[in-house]
């Protein structure tokens, strides 16, 4: 097992709200405005570096954990940081019957997810708009860049059992590990976190740190999801779409 962690980006979109519309240039909304402004203070200041036009380097001793109001955890001693994705997928959930006497009940999620490691390295703040700028845009198809930050797919996120959140970063074009993984701490969302797209929603679901099963194939240690929006279940089964059902949901 490499002595390595991960941070996963989740991004996600209740699956029942109307169809995302293009965007034009002078229809954003406040958090893309946001965000396109942020992108735009980082060129000009690279501009008036003696590097430009050169990238920076993707240096991921450089990154930092992002801290919750009541904090996770901090990684395992000797550790080292391995890769950062921004992910776009959904918490899946079921009910027992469409009454208000029922509750929702997880049961795994799924996700695609995408290498944000050299903006976690050299653009920390634009990293932490991307899970709710993310949900400004449907899902890309597989393969795809993830937009607006056009970042690469690096692999997927799934549950092949109801206890075991599985990272596969291992695809034809790369191999950046896989991890088998148990939860080891959970703390809240923080307060302001998007609730769902456009604002709307249940809720951000909790932020995480995992650690790898022990006797799994893992090559990571832990991963976190952390900058969490969107994902969380509404209170009771009333009014739900089936018995089955998804929220899309993002994080970092």
């Amino acid at each position: 097992m490499r002595s390595s962690w991960l941070v996963i980006a989740l991004c996600t979109i209740a699956s029942a709200q109307p169809t995302l519309r293009p965007r034009g240039a002078y229809d954003w909304s406040p958090t893309l405005r946001n965000y396109y402004e942020a992108v735009g203070s980082h060129i000009a200041r690279i501009r008036d570096t003696p590097d430009f036009p050169n990238p920076p380097a993707c240096d991921l001793t450089q990154a930092t954990l992002p801290s919750a109001p009541s904090p996770l955890p901090p990684p395992a001693t000797g550790l080292r940081l391995a890769h950062v994705a921004i992910g776009r997928g959904t918490q899946n959930y079921t009910c027992s019957n469409l009454t208000a006497r029922a509750v929702p009940v997880q049961v795994g999620a799924t996700a695609k997810l995408y290498n944000a490691s050299c903006i976690a390295a050299t653009m920390p703040d634009i990293l932490a708009k991307l899970p709710n700028v993310t949900m400004e845009y449907a899902i890309p198809n597989l393969n795809d860049p993830l937009w607006p930050a056009n970042i690469d797919f690096s692999g997927f996120h799934f549950f092949p059992d109801a206890t075991t959140p599985t990272f596969d970063l291992d695809t034809a074009k790369h191999d950046y590990g896989l991890i088998l993984s148990g939860k080891n701490a959970s703390t809240p969302a923080p307060s302001d976190a998007i609730k769902g797209q456009s604002g709307v929603g249940f809720g951000a679901v909790p932020w995480l740190k995992l650690n790898a099963k022990v006797g799994t194939a893992s090559t990571f240690s832990e991963v976190y999801r952390v900058n969490t929006a969107g994902g969380a279940a509404p209170p009771t089964c009333e009014g739900a779409v089936g018995t089955s059902f998804e929220i899309q949901y993002a994080a970092e």
